[in-house]
């Protein structure tokens, strides 16, 4: 029968032991960087560099062996690197996160599957409260832009749908939630062509996150407190009420 020891099975006891995990089923495994071991229901990772064990299970360990380098390596081998936490339960025990070496997973309790994070788009997430923020939680995961260049991901909205936009001319990530999101989104994105046919320009990246438009720059017969949101290519503006618009750059002089 397989046998636990060290900082494997001093995890597996004190995380709840077979109540919680099921039998080992399997001996140590080695892998480049470190070791595994399985249970019924996780598995648990020790890197070489690290005293502490953690286990992965479920839809969190599922998803990260998806997720694959550009030589197809999965799993600790993979982009997120080795786990750096145990699964823990986050927002008013909602769901579950996972923390790893370069991406976190945030999993919403029903979801049919969990989502990953990184880089600027995870801090700009944590910056907001992470998922017991206005953000909620992912329904995506990261992706990059169809150029290669940027990234985005999107997220459930306390009430409206928000994204995440990092803007790689800038090196900063960017929120877009609400109505100015949807207005984006239906105009094609950081790919749209804002002002019609033969714009020489694209809606492009956002350039910040929305803010309150100063009465100086509303336009004639708008109110002043409304919201904006600049992008590369044209400013989007929503009055509180109604559809947003673009508003072209040069208007505010």
């Amino acid at each position: 029968m397989p046998q636990l020891e060290g900082p494997i099975r001093d995890k597996y006891v004190s995380a709840g032991g077979e109540a919680v995990f099921g039998a080992v089923t399997s001996d140590r495994r080695s892998v480049v960087g470190g070791v595994y071991q399985t249970c019924e229901r996780a598995v648990f990772y020790l890197k070489d560099s690290s005293a502490e064990a953690f286990f992965t299970r479920g839809l969190i360990f599922d998803k990260w062996g998806t997720v694959r380098n550009a030589q197809g390596r999965g799993w600790e081998q993979g982009p997120l690197g080795w786990p750096v936490s145990d699964e823990y339960r986050v927002a008013r025990e909602l769901g579950a996160g996972q923390r790893f070496e370069r991406g976190t997973f945030f999993y919403r309790d029903g979801q049919p599957e969990a989502f990953w994070s990184t880089g600027l788009i995870l801090d700009k997430y944590g910056s907001v409260g992470w998922e017991q923020g206005d953000l909620g939680f992912p329904v995506t995961d990261h992706a990059m832009t169809p150029d290669g260049r940027g990234a985005f991901q999107h997220f459930a909205g306390t009430d409206l749908p928000a994204s995440i936009y990092y803007n790689p001319n800038q090196g900063r990530a960017w929120i877009v939630r609400g109505v100015i999101r949807a207005f984006y989104a239906a105009s094609g994105w950081e790919r749209g062509v804002p002002f019609g046919p033969g714009s020489p320009w694209l809606t492009g990246f956002p350039l910040g996150d929305e803010y309150l438009t100063a009465a100086s720059y509303a336009k004639p017969g708008q109110p002043a407190d409304a919201f904006e949101q600049d992008f590369e290519g044209a400013n989007i503006y929503w009055p509180r009420i109604g559809s947003a618009e673009f508003v072209d750059p040069a208007y505010k002089g």
